[in-house]
């Protein structure tokens, strides 16, 4: 299926037009260039929203407030050199140099960017102590059991210098920011009667308190890259991969931003989610899109959206509730070679393999073969392949039977161009396997 385009226009309201921004940047050997800053929307969308020029001090300014959240500098290239916040002072200088950008940075005028700027020199800390062990073993060309040691106890200490250091800027806003897309602690497992622990009690611990440090009454997080990642987290990894599963640990996402009783919030989780499974390699998921696209776009609990997209979001719901698994396919007849009708609903086998193809599509002339090659191989255990083709010509159509050795499938034909597949089977593409 091709991927439908949502449009949803998220916005930000500034609390005074009055007032104005000033980001200073006088970084020692910086090039003399255009940057751009600009705010994370999700964890890979980056929206601009000031460039400057650098004339020896970099300075964005505007006449309005911008949106909090966690911001980033990038160069022409869009190469990313630094990650700031903007939440409350608007008036920031951030003073380093190119030798060590990150680890010289000095910031003025704003308490949560040095909270941040700390923040991200611990970690980076971190990260370099790790590494230069990793390539010290590499280089030895040995597996050093006392690498592991000394990584692990790195760790152990990181963790616990961070518990300090949020404990010491607990209330911040940057020290919920942080918590955003920190791990939750699990408690040990409790013994059951029998004196055993209880093998799922951390599993179900982890996902009834997996949202437990997240704000979703804060639009700001939405300008973070914390959220996209937390909800693929849990809905990837944390949720049992089927439909039933997916769709309960979506309402629990969704019910819990319209309870933070946030427009971007609330209208970010439903149309992250329900996006998300529009398209996904999962079986069965055309179920979990229909189910959001009806509840929270056709039902109008997505609070930001447009009449253009929720009609389109219908005419989609209309073609994919008769095709979803547990459905009796819709009808389907259509002619063989000597142009007798061959009803779908005819066909009596165990299994009945449904292969949409366009004769002359470059997918379909690759697919056809592996196909055959495992129609060969299961025959016998009652597999039909009834084989529509979708466009092209009889001509055409033969050639591709000819050519591709597909006699032994049901091979049919719409001689009277009066078959709508992409409206009736959702055939946007080519080939489409059921």
């Amino acid at each position: 299926m091709l991927k439908t385009t949502f449009k949803i226009c998220l916005f930000s309201i500034c609390i005074s037009a009055q007032a104005q921004y000033s980001i200073t940047f006088n970084v020692k050997g910086l090039k003399q260039e255009k940057y751009t800053i600009g705010h994370y929307f999700g964890a890979k969308q980056f929206i601009v929203k000031d460039t400057a020029a650098n004339t020896g001090s970099l300075v964005f300014t505007g006449n309005t407030n911008l949106p909090s959240g966690m911001y980033l500098l990038m160069n022409t290239k869009k190469t990313k050199l630094f990650e700031f916040v903007i939440k409350d002072s608007q008036q920031i200088v951030f003073e380093s140099d190119t030798i060590n950008l990150l680890q010289n940075m000095k910031v003025s005028g704003c308490k949560q960017n040095q909270i941040f700027l700390e923040y991200q020199q611990k970690i980076k800390q971190v990260n370099e102590e790790i590494a230069m062990i990793q390539m010290q073993e590499r280089l030895s060309g040995k597996n050093d059991a006392m690498a592991n040691i000394k990584i692990s106890k790195i760790r152990q200490n990181a963790g616990v210098s961070m518990k300090i250091f949020l404990a010491k800027n607990k209330g911040e806003w940057t020290e919920k920011l942080i918590q955003s897309g920190s791990e939750i602690q699990i408690p040990n497992a409790p013994k059951l009667a029998n004196g055993r622990i209880d093998s799922i009690w951390q599993y179900k611990y982890y996902k009834n308190h997996f949202w437990d440090n997240f704000d979703f009454s804060d639009e700001s997080l939405v300008r973070t890259p914390f959220l996209q990642r937390r909800l693929d987290r849990f809905m990837d990894n944390v949720t049992t991969q089927a439909s039933d599963s997916l769709i309960s640990s979506a309402d629990v996402v969704v019910q819990k931003a319209v309870d933070g009783k946030n427009k971007e919030m609330t209208a970010f989780c439903i149309w992250y989610i329900t996006n998300k499974y529009e398209n996904y390699d999962l079986f069965g998921a055309e179920g979990v899109f229909v189910y959001l696209a009806e509840k929270y776009y056709v039902g109008g609990i997505m609070p930001i959206t447009d009449p253009a997209t929720v009609e389109g979001i219908k005419k989609k719901i209309e073609i994919l509730k008769p095709l979803l698994i547990g459905k009796s396919f819709p009808e389907l007849s259509m002619s063989d070679s000597v142009r007798i009708q061959k009803p779908l609903n005819s066909i009596k086998a165990n299994y009945t393999i449904l292969y949409f193809y366009d004769p002359n599509c470059g997918h379909c002339k690759k697919s056809a073969p592996v196909l055959k090659e495992f129609y060969a191989k299961n025959k016998d255990k009652g597999i039909v392949i009834y084989a529509p083709a979708v466009t092209g010509s009889p001509e055409g159509w033969k050639q591709f039977i000819n050519d591709y050795g597909t006699q032994g499938w049901l091979n049919t034909f719409d001689f009277s161009s009066g078959i709508d597949f992409r409206q009736t089977f959702d055939v946007v593409k080519t080939p489409m396997i059921y």
